[in-house]
């Protein structure tokens, strides 16, 4: 098949590139590297090995691919930070390329990277038909650009992530944050150590984006994560003790006003649909980074 992967230098990009191409797939990037440095495109690049021959540095809202079998949407604004710094132009960004991507390519499959912003507050394990009620313009924009898939795409797949982490990240997750901060003896700033998050390594992310790419099924929702809530204490600790570091922890007063509280994520879906098994929970990413 040939597959277009929008945002495929990206954190998890590149990731998801890769399984495509090691599984035979033609694949077609476009991404026009607003979010990544000279570093991380070498990095991602040497990775990829194979990725130069096929990618087209773009804006994915206007450039036009042909014969393309399978869309990976992943590129637009990647967090609530973008959204705050300039929200006409995420807004702009995040629903035009997807408008523009659904009404170019009629016949393609439609793999529609989301979030589990869409959710908003929840505690607990969340399904994917609990009601939406995003409390931030990010999750916001994610659930309306879901409503455009399920409207226009004759097939199509959604996936809502949650707390990826993992290698050739950019280093503004708080993992990658606090493993360098601890590294360097820095001191850890941890927002509400009882704030939970479904850690999910980036790895596992890919495999189901990739397996929603290649498998033949469509229109569903799938939440992929390591179906596990944690405490950003959990993290800490696990971080502490595979770098023996000495670093100051620093607590704040919460979580900021604009990011939700949340739980676990029910992944059956992913599972039964996508053939998703993930692999590393938070003891083993982590180790994984730091070794």
């Amino acid at each position: 098949m040939h597959i277009l992967v929008t945002g495929g230098f990206g954190f998890i990009g590149h990731h998801v590139v890769k399984r495509l191409k090691d599984s035979g797939h033609r694949v077609t990037i476009i991404d026009d590297l607003r979010f990544i440095n000279t570093d991380l495109y070498l990095a991602r690049g040497r990775h990829m090995e194979f990725a130069y021959d096929e990618w087209i540095n773009a804006d994915c809202s206007s450039t036009i691919i042909q014969d393309v079998d399978v869309i990976v949407h992943l590129a637009g604004e990647p967090n609530q930070a973008t959204f705050s710094k300039d929200n006409l132009a995420a807004w702009r960004n995040t629903v035009q390329s997807t408008i523009h991507l659904l009404t170019t390519y009629p016949n393609a499959k439609m793999v529609y990277i989301s979030s589990s912003m869409v959710y908003g507050d929840w505690s607990g394990e969340i399904v994917e038909d609990a009601p939406l009620k995003p409390i931030n313009d990010y999750g916001r924009a994610k659930k309306m650009c879901e409503e455009l898939v399920r409207i226009i795409a004759q097939k199509w797949v959604i996936i809502r992530p949650t707390a990826v982490y993992g290698n050739r990240d950019d280093g503004n997750r708080v993992i990658s944050k606090w493993i360098d901060a601890a590294l360097n003896q820095q001191t850890i700033h941890v927002d509400d150590p009882q704030a939970t998050l479904d850690f999910t390594y980036v790895e596992d992310t890919a495999q189901a984006i990739a397996n929603a790419a290649m498998f033949d099924t469509h229109n569903f929702i799938a939440n992929v994560s390591y179906g596990q809530a944690r405490t950003l204490q959990d993290a800490i600790e696990i971080i502490k003790g595979w770098t023996n570091t000495q670093s100051k922890i620093l607590y704040g007063d919460g979580i900021p006003f604009d990011m939700p509280k949340r739980g676990s994520l029910n992944i059956r879906n992913a599972v039964q649909y996508l053939g998703y098994t993930p692999k590393f929970n938070l003891e083993d990413g982590i180790q994984k980074l730091i070794k």
